[in-house]
């Protein structure tokens, strides 16, 4: 635990907020609730440690402060704190590019730290700043474009500026880069410069403009106090693009500064500021655009055709990059007009990643881009990147091959036919088979990419396979589709359908429909592809009874519980006992692997093992029962069928019950009031509470 900005800052809020919550200090200090608490008990320790009575939560979530003597404590915990090598680092960092030199004795005794460490820090410093096109050497600046210093400063230092509106007072400050801003700008009527500012944000659409306009005007004048103006430039006179409004709040800006910092602000500056103006202008930007409309659509369509044919993929037809590449050098004319700057980190990353697209931007950008008279940087670049890596993504996506392969369960089918529906329908995949443990042999072919299991396969069955195994659950979860894409097996993006009943019951809401069937049949017609009909599936619930449905609280264990529900249909004479007894053994083997979400499950064996017909008994155990691997389940149901589409599809309702979270509230609501259960699992909607 250490001293830092954010703790002193805790401790001037609770001096004002004495009782206070969780919520109110995440949004007074910009804090998320994890920070919050990690500096409460920071702060909690220190008050123990210092004799100061710690801060109190109550049981309402209440932060209660009893201390009294803030400015001892607060003198006291500066005491303590210790400048970070870093943090100190990026002060005379800033110290050095904003005044242009560093007294190396006056700096060691205000950071309390040797001249070495002054020296060393600045030998570190250097090559940073080199990498800007900035040049320094012991402790002085020797060469750097005033543009280019000035637009480090307001990437780097953003922060230290924002200090000047949060509120904090120079006494809470021990952030060196943050003292040094408000110590300079201390005799600044804030108030007043924050409301000419307001006034011209109003004229702009462009979220931004606040906060960069305020960030710019504020650095320019801090590197001219330290005597770095710009040099004037002859240029035309140049048609006014601002409302007499908007120069005469510049010009009350400029007095403002010149009044109060003793500055003085010559005429490229305030060209300068008029300029920046001109950049967010909405009509400007727009008309520096349709200007070089054309241009840009060359630009754009050779681009795309040269990196296309660099990376051996067309990609000319692909209108979201087109567009998406449209607007990106449409915000580059705006930004290429004046200072402002896109993160050049994004360009390393990107760099780093994805060398070969980089390269090839590289190589066609700047040729290509000549007749639009802009320049784009590395930062651009990476953003060309982006878009050019969406298009490559959604290229792939169109033409992945499927991949082939196996499908295993214990027994072949049941919640692997539901499994192998479901990754063909919305996975790239091309499944051959779904097999038992036993059968493997028999569809294991050289065009199989990979044997994908829904449960652990034995050592003397996996030693004989060559093909790699993968073993998922069989209702897919998060982890198993991270592993999937291991394999290259990806989701497909399948259009959305509107589910036809849907489409139909809002329509009744607005309008009278004379023939319905004519109504759905047109619908079908101009529509396919984008309307979903409802199809009413055969399943084992189609003649579901109350008798089918045992609920009792308690039950000892799971081997009791599937014993109670087989017995049932063997009553029916659905199944023999060697269903019951082939389950048992396969959870014993695999564990229990018919195990859903919600604490439902769906014991099953194969149709060779005692299956005489078709039927199902649901089991609702109030308190559950836990099976192999402490897996909690409440509902069973132990479902038995010769026919394959009868399972399956009695196994995707279930699979759909086992998403509803609510699906257990509504059942016993029922219960309490001796409603129709077998109904209600019939006619379930997801979300609904009544029959």
């Amino acid at each position: 635990m250490k001293v830092n900005q954010r703790l002193l800052e805790l401790v001037y809020f609770f001096e004002s907020h004495p009782r206070t919550t969780m919520r109110e200090i995440q949004h007074q200090l910009s804090l998320s609730e994890n920070a919050v608490r990690y500096e409460m008990d920071n702060l909690n320790y220190y008050l123990s440690v210092l004799k100061h009575p710690e801060i109190i939560k109550t049981n309402n979530g209440v932060y209660h402060s009893t201390i009294e003597d803030f400015e001892g404590l607060g003198k006291k915990l500066r005491a303590i704190y210790k400048s970070d090598p870093q943090e100190r680092l990026n002060y005379l960092m800033f110290k050095l590019v904003l005044t242009g030199k560093i007294n190396i004795r006056k700096e060691s005794d205000f950071l309390e730290v040797s001249r070495n460490t002054i020296k060393s820090d600045l030998r570190k410093i250097r090559p940073i700043l080199e990498k800007e096109g900035i040049l320094i050497d012991t402790g002085r600046l020797i060469s750097g474009d005033e543009k280019i210093i000035r637009r480090f400063i307001s990437r780097k230092y953003k922060s230290s500026y924002m200090v000047l509106f949060s509120g904090i007072g120079k006494k809470e400050l021990i952030n060196p880069a943050d003292h040094l801003v408000i110590e300079d700008f201390s005799l600044l009527d804030i108030e007043k410069l924050l409301m000419h500012i307001n006034d011209l944000a109003s004229n702009y659409l462009f979220t931004g403009f606040f906060e960069d306009f305020l960030l710019q005007i504020l650095v320019n004048v801090h590197r001219i106090k330290y005597g770095y103006s710009l040099k004037a430039v002859s240029r035309q006179k140049e048609q006014q693009r601002i409302s007499k409004e908007e120069q005469r709040h510049v010009e009350k800006i400029i007095e403002l500064f010149a009044a109060q910092m003793n500055v003085d602000i010559n005429d490229e500056e305030k060209h300068q500021m008029t300029t920046m103006l001109v950049q967010y202008s909405d009509k400007f930007y727009n008309s520096a655009y349709q200007k070089n409309l054309l241009a840009i659509k060359i630009f754009v369509s050779k681009l795309v055709t040269a990196v296309g044919q660099d990376l051996e993929i067309n990609l000319s037809e692909d209108t979201i990059l087109l567009e998406g590449l449209y607007q990106h050098v449409k915000g580059t004319i705006y930004r290429s007009k004046g200072v402002f700057e896109i993160d050049r980190q994004t360009y390393i990353q990107a760099t780093e990643a994805y060398q070969d697209l980089i390269e090839s931007l590289n190589a066609h950008v700047g040729k290509l881009s000549q007749p639009l008279k802009v320049s784009y940087d590395d930062a651009d670049i990476a953003l060309f990147a982006i878009h050019f890596l969406g298009a490559i993504r959604r290229h792939d996506e169109e033409n992945r091959k499927n991949i082939v392969v196996l499908l295993v369960c214990p027994s072949g089918y049941g919640t692997s036919v539901l499994l192998k529906n479901f990754m063909e329908k919305n996975y790239n995949v091309t499944i051959v088979a779904t097999a038992s443990i036993y059968q493997i042999s028999e569809y294991l072919t050289n065009d199989v990419a990979v044997v994908i299991s829904t449960i652990k396969l034995p050592f003397e069955v996996k030693k004989g396979i060559d093909t790699p195994v993968l073993t998922i659950s069989p209702f897919l979860t998060f982890e198993d589709d991270k592993n999937l894409k291991e394999f290259g097996i990806i989701q497909r993006k399948n259009p959305q359908k509107i589910p036809m009943e849907k489409l139909v019951e809002v329509l009744e809401k607005y309008v009278k429909v004379s023939d319905l069937n004519c109504l759905t049949r047109e619908l079908k017609q101009n529509f396919p592809g984008i309307i979903e009909e409802e199809k009413l599936e055969k399943s084992l619930f189609d003649h579901l009874t109350e008798n089918d449905i045992t609920i009792i609280d308690h039950i000892e264990d799971w081997s009791k519980a599937l014993h109670l529900c087989s017995q049932v249909l063997i009553g029916k004479n659905v199944i023999n006992t060697a269903y019951c007894e082939e389950i048992e053994n396969s959870i014993h083997l695999y564990g229990a692997h018919f195990i859903l979400r919600n604490s439902m499950a769906i014991p099953h064996a194969g149709e060779k093992a005692g299956v005489l017909g078709s039927g199902m008994h649901v089991l609702y155990i109030k308190d559950g029962v836990i099976f192999p691997d402490n897996l909690k389940v409440r509902m069973i149901f132990f479902i038995a069928s010769k026919e394959k589409e009868l399972l399956i599809n009695t196994v995707m309702r279930i699979n759909a019950f086992s998403n509803d979270l609510n699906f257990y509230d509504v059942f016993d609501q029922k219960i309490k009031e001796g409603r129709c259960l077998a109904a209600y699992l019939k006619n379930w909607r997801k979300g609904e509470r009544d029959d």
